[in-house]
C-alpha cells in the first residue's frame, strides 16, 4: 500500500489505497479506547506504603476501581458483627515493617468535610511465604486495624466501599504505631460505703494523650446477675496507670469475681483503641475511718531537770513515767 502511494501507477491504484487508508482510520476511531487504569486496583499490583512514611497519611481515590473475585473478599467477621458484601471499588496497598511491633491501619474516606465521601471497610492480609496471604484482620466504622506485625513480612491492605454507601472516592490510608498498646487489666478492689467496684490496669501510650476508658461488668450474686457500668478519664504518656469505678445498674455490688469488659480510646495523629476482657476479683477494703487514737499522758512534774524531787537516803520512791518526754538536757 505504501508502494502504491509513493509510486503510483494510475489514477485508479492510487484511489484504491486512499480508500483503504480512509477505511483503516474510521475503524481507529471508532474502536474502543482503554479506559485509563486506577492504581492498586489489582493485588498483584498494589499501591506501595514505605517504611518511612509510616505515620503519614497517603491519599488515593478508589473512583473507578473494579472488584475481582478471585481476590477481594466477600465477608468480614468482626466481634461487634458481620459486614456482608459485596464490597466496590476495591483498592490494594502493600508495606512491609523494618521492625516487630504494634501498627494500626487506618482509612479516613471523609477526608475533605466539604464533601461527600463512602463508607469504607479495610482488610489487612499477611504474606504467607507460600504464595497466598492469610487475613489479619479486616474492620467498618471505624475502617481500622490493629495487629502485631513481623518485621520483614510484607501486608497487603484492601480498601472497598460498603453496599450500604458505595461509589468511592477519595481517601487517605495511615499506617502508623498506634497511640495505644499493650494494655492490661490487673486487679480490682470493692467499697463497702459505695457498693462499688474500681478495676485497675496499665496501658503504652506511643504520645502524650488523653484516653477515655469506658467499662461494663457483670457479677453474678445468688441467682441473679448485676450489671455494673462506668466510665473515666486520664493523661498518658510512655506507660501509664489507669483505673475505672464500676457501679451497679441493677442493684449493689459485692466483693468478689466480676466479669469486666474495658475499651480505651484515645487519639493521636490518629485515633486508636485497646479492647480489654477478663474476670478478676474484687478484694474488699475498707475507707472508714478508724477510732481516734488516745491522747498522750501529760508530762510528770519532773520531766526536766528542774523539776527533780529528793529521795531520802535510803528512800524508795515509784513513779509513772508515762509522758515523759527526751530532752536537750538528759544525758
Amino acid at each position: 500500500m505504501l508502494r502504491g502511494l509513493t509510486r503510483p501507477r494510475s489514477g485508479h491504484r492510487l484511489t484504491a489505497s486512499a480508500g483503504i487508508l480512509s477505511m483503516l482510520f474510521t475503524l481507529m476511531l471508532a474502536a474502543p479506547v482503554a479506559a485509563d487504569t486506577v492504581a492498586g486496583d489489582a493485588l498483584s499490583d498494589p499501591i506501595p506504603i514505605a517504611a518511612a512514611d509510616f505515620g503519614t497519611p497517603q491519599a488515593y481515590d478508589t473512583t473507578g476501581a473494579t472488584e475481582d473475585a478471585a481476590t477481594d473478599p466477600s465477608s468480614c467477621e468482626t466481634e461487634f458483627g458481620t459486614y456482608d458484601g459485596p464490597f466496590t471499588e476495591t483498592v490494594w496497598h502493600s508495606f512491609m515493617p523494618e521492625v516487630s511491633g504494634e501498627l494500626l491501619v487506618d482509612v479516613n474516606s471523609f477526608p475533605d468535610p466539604e464533601a461527600e465521601g463512602f463508607l469504607a471497610i479495610v482488610f489487612v492480609y499477611a504474606d504467607d511465604g507460600a504464595g497466598g496471604i492469610a487475613l489479619v484482620g479486616c474492620s467498618a466504622l471505624p475502617a481500622a486495624v490493629q495487629f502485631a506485625a513481623e518485621a520483614g513480612t510484607t501486608y497487603y491492605a484492601m480498601t472497598g466501599s460498603l453496599p450500604e454507601m458505595p461509589g468511592g472516592g477519595p481517601a487517605l490510608i495511615t499506617v502508623a504505631e498506634p497511640v495505644l498498646s499493650d494494655a492490661t487489666l490487673d486487679q480490682a478492689t470493692y467499697d463497702p460505703q459505695e457498693d462499688s467496684i474500681t478495676v485497675f490496669g496499665s496501658v503504652t501510650c506511643a504520645e502524650a494523650a488523653g484516653v477515655e476508658v469506658y467499662a461494663s461488668a457483670a457479677q453474678t450474686i445468688g441467682t441473679h446477675t448485676v450489671w455494673a457500668e462506668g466510665s473515666s478519664f486520664f493523661e498518658c504518656e510512655g506507660v501509664t496507670s489507669w483505673s475505672v469505678t464500676l457501679t451497679g445498674v441493677t442493684g449493689p455490688l459485692n466483693p468478689g469475681s466480676i466479669d469486666v469488659s474495658v475499651d480505651l480510646f484515645a487519639c493521636g495523629q490518629i485515633c486508636s483503641g485497646e479492647h480489654l476482657e477478663g474476670t478478676v476479683a474484687a478484694r474488699p477494703v475498707s475507707n472508714r475511718p478508724g477510732p481516734e487514737p488516745p491522747a498522750p499522758p501529760p508530762a510528770p512534774d519532773n520531766d526536766e531537770r528542774e523539776g527533780a524531787f529528793p529521795i531520802a537516803l535510803g528512800g524508795t520512791a515509784e513513779q509513772d513515767v508515762s509522758g515523759a518526754t527526751a530532752s536537750d538536757s538528759d544525758p
